[in-house]
């Protein structure tokens, strides 16, 4: 299979650290979102689409599913820390939002879309998300760039 995007972007990091038990960590969280049981009643897959530091060790990564409108069931927020990791840890991720269950992908009025791709956190803590809607089939080809706000940081 073909490496592109996250995995792209994972292998690069891995790559360029000098740090063994961190390459370790990133590559088994990797590995293990590709792992994870599709929860869609439509099936699909399910994949890490962002990696955001938070600074200090700790970072903020977007799992989704390929899957939208009623289909949709994973679009959620992790964080996860890597300070006091020493070889044979494992990263352990901790859910800090669920973009659907919260109404986030729904409130602009329309229907959920599959492709949650990017995440990026502002120097003032707010979080925002944007899909990436492009060759999707019966998609109108609608971008949304949605602000989370800070407090979901807190």
């Amino acid at each position: 299979m073909e490496k592109t995007g996250i995995h792209q972007l994972i292998d690069t990091v891995i790559s360029e650290l000098n740090i063994t038990w961190l390459k370790t960590q990133l590559t088994e969280l990797r590995e293990l979102k590709e792992k994870d049981a599709v929860e869609s009643q439509n099936g699909g897959w399910v994949g890490l689409s962002d990696i955001a530091s938070l600074g200090n060790g700790e970072f903020l990564m977007l799992e989704r599913d390929n899957q939208g409108t009623a289909d949709a069931a994973i679009k959620r927020l992790y964080r996860f820390d890597i300070n006091g990791l020493v070889e044979g840890n494992t990263v352990t991720k901790t859910l800090v939002r669920d973009l659907i269950s919260e109404g986030d992908l729904t409130a602009a009025g329309g229907a959920i879309n599959e492709k949650i791709e990017g995440l990026a956190v502002m120097l003032n803590n707010s979080v925002y998300i944007v899909n990436d809607n492009d060759g999707v089939d019966g998609s109108n080809g609608e971008t949304q760039l949605i602000n989370l706000g800070q407090s979901i940081l807190d």
